[in-house]
């Protein structure tokens, strides 16, 4: 339980940091390239998809430091969803070197809330009947 909610809390100060960063980055004049074009700013729908998913995992993870059952069966569902919806919808994914790097640290997150969500429904049926 406890790496499935210390990566809880890993992916919530990932999440938060980027949207700190995208903020300050709005409020910061786009450089100008040599041809003359500006960068484009990130849409505004990205970064409250982002800030939103990370409260709502660091919530869970919170809820499975606590050994609730609801959030421990919730955290890898919610995940689940979460990263189906931003890999189609939000940023498509590109089988290139980065993109199967980020592959695999969904799918070990996936595995650390899997293994969480057991520890929690374990503590209860075994210690807490």
């Amino acid at each position: 339980m406890r790496w499935g909610w210390l990566a809880a809390l890993a992916w919530w100060v990932w999440n938060t940091g980027l949207l700190l960063v995208w903020l300050v980055a709005s409020v910061i004049p786009p450089e100008v390239s040599g041809a003359g074009e500006a960068d484009p700013p990130i849409p505004a729908r990205i970064i409250i998809y982002h800030g939103v998913e990370g409260f709502l995992i660091g919530m869970l993870g919170l809820g499975l430091n606590f050994r609730l059952r609801l959030a421990g069966m919730l955290l890898p569902t919610v995940f689940l969803l979460a990263r189906i919806i931003a890999l189609t919808r939000l940023e498509p994914f590109h089988p290139d070197v980065r993109g199967l790097v980020w592959a695999g640290v969904y799918l070990l997150l996936l595995f650390l809330f899997v293994r969480g969500a057991q520890g929690a429904w374990s503590y209860h049926r075994f210690t807490r009947p």
